[in-house]
């Protein structure tokens, strides 16, 4: 298994040790933080398959790992159902502030125009994903088995 401190503080004294980081000047230019990065990022990349070399992992492991990544917490109709359900009371909302607002009960417009932004924005992810989930079933439709 990989250790993500040993990996990092290997990157960071491969790193330092080129001279690739410059931690002393507040505003470095755009070409010094490109060639730091990238020399972290290699820097990061080679430990990181040093370890992963030096721990070759076993079989066993390798199917545990398999099978912790396989698990299903609850089914899709399930996380869909539960989605939609939280639109619908997201949408709820927005007409009940949009009420209260409009009858005088409430003045707080804050209030109001953080409702109907998580309203619209829960109401476009909703027909973004079902988009894709057509557009997926349209290809699926058109495959030739």
């Amino acid at each position: 298994m990989v250790d993500i401190r040993s990996v990092g503080l290997s990157a960071y004294r491969s790193a330092m040790q080129t001279g690739s980081i410059n931690g002393l000047n507040a505003t470095p230019s755009v070409a010094k933080t490109e060639k730091s990065s990238s020399s972290f990022a290699t820097a990061v990349d080679t430990a990181v398959r040093k370890q992963r070399l030096d721990e070759p992992i076993t079989a066993a492991r390798a199917q545990e790992l398999a099978k912790q990544f396989m698990e299903v917490e609850k089914p899709f109709s399930e996380t869909v159902t539960e989605s939609l359900t939280k639109v619908n009371e997201l949408q709820a909302d927005k007409k009940a502030m949009i009420e209260d607002f409009a009858s005088g009960r409430t003045q707080n417009v804050h209030e109001l125009m953080i409702t109907l932004q998580k309203a619209g924005v829960a109401m476009r992810m909703t027909s973004a994903v079902r988009n894709k989930v057509m557009e997926a079933y349209k290809q699926l439709s058109q495959m030739h088995f």
